[in-house]
């Protein structure tokens, strides 16, 4: 008997009623919706995908053609484990023994921390693009944090493998206070995060702290041209960060060798509709979203735009982009975070596969991970509307 077998390298996805094959390197897929080839991957779908070879139809031919799979002849079905990740733990074991999980090792999860210090001279009309843009929003200033958010900020700092410390705020006594304490350990991994404003004050610090990385927000391309016009520096440790409202805000700079990162900021899914529509995938958009199968695999699993990400407010709140998780003045972190991963929706393990509007989308493992925005409600998935409704007729005629 031959059998038709899936290279490894290659996704594989049903949802009932359709299959698709992928090699996320090359872009070539191939699409069916015959209910025999359907019923055949989803009986199979524990090992890794294979059906009995049918040389007359054009869907195994294709697949073969676009370098796809290939065909053994065997008396028994081949034996091809399903290409998994998981993580490196006894959690699995645990679950068996136990019948259940004690706990993460947390500690090593977190990876990028985020500090939010006072802010009084970035304004944005709305809080929720705060959020977006990763920015303290604009509230009461204190110069003083409590003792025990301090030793939990030294816990992590400690015990986690951080990659970067973003201090975001005004360049105010609470931030330089911060600086100091952890800058003399860590200063090759902390970036400030302030409003263009602070210029001044960002250059005394580039001074005394040498590998220190800025990121300055832009709130229109006024300030920036102005920046450049009056200052004779070379900007190598700065990046700049543009907030964009509208296309209006898009424009090109007539500057070389600047780090520019935009940031659209959606507040009004009618007012902003065309930036939206901009910012939205088309089908030839989605095939290019991932690069290997072992990015596929990752997207089934974990959020990467909030993986091993926290947020830690002046006031000891707790956060996950804008999720709320605890507070770390009157408990300890890695507990905090343990507790709330259990939980099936957090905004860590937040996939496609769990999300409403996307878990019955063939390519559910291939797009970008769910964003802030879809977070927040503003976007309902992150490609059109009209290729998400039409994806079967684009999956046939491609």
């Amino acid at each position: 008997m031959k059998y038709f077998c899936v290279f490894p390298h290659c996704c594989v996805k049903t949802n009932g009623d359709s299959v698709l094959i992928i090699n996320p390197q090359t872009k070539q897929y191939v699409y069916s919706a015959s209910s025999t080839i359907v019923e055949s991957f989803v009986k199979n779908k524990d090992s890794y995908s294979y059906c009995i070879f049918d040389e007359k139809n054009k869907f195994y031919v294709d697949a073969i053609s676009k370098e796809l799979g290939y065909i053994i002849v065997s008396e028994f079905p081949p034996y091809n484990p399903n290409p998994k990740i998981s993580f490196v733990s006894s959690m699995s074991k645990e679950k068996k023994a136990l019948g259940y999980n004690t706990g993460w090792y947390v500690p090593s999860f977190i990876k990028f921390l985020s500090i939010h210090f006072n802010n009084i001279h970035l304004y944005l009309p709305q809080n929720n693009l705060y959020d977006q843009l990763e920015y303290p929003k604009q509230g009461v200033n204190s110069y003083k944090m409590d003792k025990q958010l301090w030793r939990e900020v030294f816990t992590v700092l400690s015990n986690s493998p951080i990659e970067i410390i973003i201090l975001c705020g005004d360049i105010d006594e609470l931030l330089l206070d911060t600086l100091y304490k952890i800058g003399q350990m860590y200063h090759n991994r902390v970036v400030i995060r302030t409003a263009i404003c602070e210029y001044e004050k960002v250059k005394k610090l580039l001074c005394e702290y040498s590998n220190l990385k800025i990121e300055l927000i832009v709130s229109n391309i006024t300030e920036l041209d102005r920046l450049l016009e009056t200052s004779d520096a070379t900007f190598n440790n700065i990046a700049f960060i543009m907030p964009l409202l509208s296309l209006d805000d898009f424009k090109s700079l007539d500057t070389l060798n600047l780090q520019i990162q935009y940031v659209p900021l959606i507040y009004d899914i009618k007012l902003q509709s065309d930036l939206i529509e901009q910012m939205q995938l088309n089908f030839n958009d989605i095939l290019s979203c991932s690069t290997s199968i072992e990015d596929s695999l990752i997207k089934g699993k974990i959020n990467s735009n909030f993986w091993g990400s926290v947020i830690i407010k002046k006031n000891g709140l707790l956060y996950v982009a804008d999720e709320f998780i605890g507070d770390i003045t009157q408990e300890s972190i890695y507990p905090i975070l343990n507790k709330w991963l259990q939980k099936s929706q957090n905004s860590w393990m937040m996939t496609r596969d769990k999300y409403s509007a996307c878990n019955d989308c063939l390519f559910a493992t291939i797009c970008p991970n769910i964003s802030i925005y879809e977070k927040q409600g503003l976007l309902k998935r992150a490609c059109l509307e009209n290729v998400y409704t039409n994806m079967m007729t684009l999956l046939s005629s491609n």
